[in-house]
């Protein structure tokens, strides 16, 4: 019987994810038996949080898994982490998402989002194809001038979404985010996109109640909004600010969340 590589370094696709070279996902794969899918363990599986590194050209599983006769159920994961737990993997999106470089050069935006994907029942392939999908949410704030704003608008302009707990745990089997209720919320300040959009990554979550939700400071103004608003795994919503030389008629937005971001 001749042998071969699961994952063959030059035929590996990763659809809508946009990864780069250096990115690092982590692979799970678990072997069927009598013809039923055996459950995602965190070591005991045909191969666990293996490491699938992207050079640009193509991708490397290190260390090497090979194909056995039957199906295989393959889990994949973005950023690869020491997996402590497959049910209940600690993440945490960053506070300060403004920050373009840190650990291996990734952003603190790019650290924040969590993908993950899940190929059932494949069996001998030359290629794996594996969709990723955003398993946070994305909040983008726009900026627009009112009719009596005057000017350009300004390049100091900074943007923090509060009242939001930046703690969840993933399933990595199912994909599933669950917030940690007991962590307190705090403030995320969003990155700056382009001078009049500002983009965020929060936890899956429902802010029922009424509260401080989106601040914009400019100079020594600043303008805070509350609201209630869920938001929901692998969404985004985008928030407009309409600016007005009048503070008074500052309004807000929330507009209808974008499915399968």
């Amino acid at each position: 019987m001749v042998f071969e590589p699961i994952f063959p370094s030059a035929a590996v696709k990763a659809t809508a994810a946009g990864f780069e070279s250096g990115d690092e996902i982590g692979i799970f794969i678990t072997k069927y038996k009598d013809e039923k899918p055996s459950p995602l363990q965190i070591a005991g599986n045909w191969g666990s949080n293996l490491s699938l590194t992207n050079s640009g050209i193509s991708w490397t599983l290190d260390p090497k898994v090979y194909w056995d006769e039957g199906k295989f159920d393959i889990y994949g994961y973005y950023p690869k982490t020491d997996v402590v737990s497959v049910d209940a993997l600690p993440f945490s999106v960053q506070s300060d998402q403004s920050i373009t470089g840190g650990a291996e050069g990734m952003s603190a935006y790019e650290a924040s989002d969590f993908l993950w994907a899940k190929v059932a029942g494949v069996s001998r392939t030359e290629s794996v194809p594996m969709a990723f999908q955003h398993k946070m949410c994305k909040v983008t704030v726009k900026l627009v001038k009112g009719e009596d704003y005057e000017g350009e608008l300004p390049e100091d302009v900074a943007v923090y979404v509060h009242s939001t707990i930046t703690e969840a745990q993933v399933d990595l089997s199912t994909g599933d985010v669950v917030i940690d209720n007991h962590r307190p919320s705090t403030s995320i300040k969003a990155r700056k996109a382009a001078v009049d959009r500002f983009e965020a990554i929060v936890v899956p979550q429902r802010l029922s109640n009424r509260v401080p939700l989106v601040e914009i400071v400019c100079g020594q103004i600043s303008y805070l909004f509350d609201s209630t608003v869920q938001f929901k795994s692998g969404t985004e919503h985008t928030i407009t600010i309409t600016l007005s030389d009048n503070p008074e008629r500052v309004a807000i937005d929330i507009g209808g969340q974008i499915e399968n971001w």
